[in-house]
């Protein structure tokens, strides 16, 4: 038998802030737009991230995975838990690359 461990809002958000303010290593801190698309993305349960080539999609991408990996640590999981697991599309196999590559 799965079992969902359910958090009130409230909670979920006192684990997310922390992390929002975590470096990320080897990648330079975010803009502050990036910030924002990276917050947003946290607190919803679907985000889309779009815009032009060169304003740092793929890198936002690579932190949120870097985030929602760490909350995912920090989430109690007994046996019986479903995993939590991170999904990254792109409208290319080069932006899933370079995702990857990092």
């Amino acid at each position: 038998m799965l079992m969902w461990t359910v958090f009130s809002a409230e909670s979920y958000l006192k684990l997310v802030k922390p992390l929002l303010t975590l470096k990320v290593p080897g990648l330079s801190v975010p803009n502050e737009c990036q910030q924002s698309a990276m917050k947003h993305a946290m607190q919803q349960p679907f985000s889309l991230i779009q815009g032009p080539p060169g304003t740092g999609k793929s890198i936002t991408a690579v932190r949120l995975a870097y985030h929602f990996v760490k909350l995912n640590e920090k989430l109690s999981r007994t046996p019986d838990t479903v995993k939590a697991q991170v999904m990254i599309c792109g409208p290319s196999n080069k932006s899933v690359d370079v995702i990857a590559g990092q």
